[in-house]
């Protein structure tokens, strides 16, 4: 079992780690800080990219749908026998 005399020694140590346990703990919070900062702009970011790209996609989609039902059109007028 320890004994006082023991423990004082350990005891002292531990106070004078503080102020550096302290510190160590601040830096880890404001390196985190930094990190969700950066993570946040880089969401922010990606996802204006994301917009931009599903709208061109959409947009895509739209003239290729417009000009299948066209060539669609046209097939059924040569198959019929008829011009456009």
């Amino acid at each position: 079992m320890a004994t006082g005399s023991k423990l004082k020694p350990t005891i002292t140590a531990i106070y004078k780690s503080l102020p550096a346990l302290i510190l160590l703990a601040i830096e880890d919070v404001t390196d985190r800080e930094y990190y969700k900062r950066d993570l946040e702009e880089l969401v922010k970011k990606r996802t204006a990219e994301l917009i931009v790209a599903k709208e061109e996609a959409e947009e895509r989609k739209q003239i290729a749908e417009t000009a299948s039902c066209g060539f669609l059109r046209q097939k059924k007028f040569q198959a019929n026998g008829q011009s456009h």
